[in-house]
């Protein structure tokens, strides 16, 4: 039995918020494993273990969107939290049917971040 803590998937294209969203979640005690796009993310999903229990996405991406790729990522992991990230008004997002997704707004700082993740624990 595998009692590893999982790590949170961080998919952001943004070659310079990835590592930064990854070291505020090690600030705060947890783990990431990032991607950059859709095909990476899929393959961390199927092949990571622990499993992830929270994937954090950006809305927009550039070969999917963000709300396209989660719903595919719960195909494959069905009980996984969702946060997206945006620059985007919350009102201005269509998330139907992942209505139980949480949406934290761009620019961030550490403790949005923490509070957002401990909601979903």
């Amino acid at each position: 039995m595998n009692t590893e803590i999982p790590p949170i998937l961080v998919i952001e294209d943004d070659p310079e918020m990835r590592p930064l969203i990854a070291r505020m979640l090690s600030a705060t005690g947890h783990s990431a494993v990032t991607a950059g796009n859709r095909e990476e993310a899929l393959e961390i999903v199927r092949t990571a273990e622990p499993k992830p229990r929270i994937a954090i996405i950006d809305f927009i991406l550039p070969d999917t969107s963000g709300k396209d790729l989660a719903t595919e990522i719960r195909t494959i992991l069905p009980g996984i939290s969702i946060v997206f990230i945006t620059g985007y008004p919350a009102e201005a997002l269509d998330l139907f049917p992942l209505n139980d997704a949480l949406i934290l707004l761009k620019p961030f700082n550490l403790t949005q971040l923490q509070e957002t993740i401990s909601r979903l624990a």
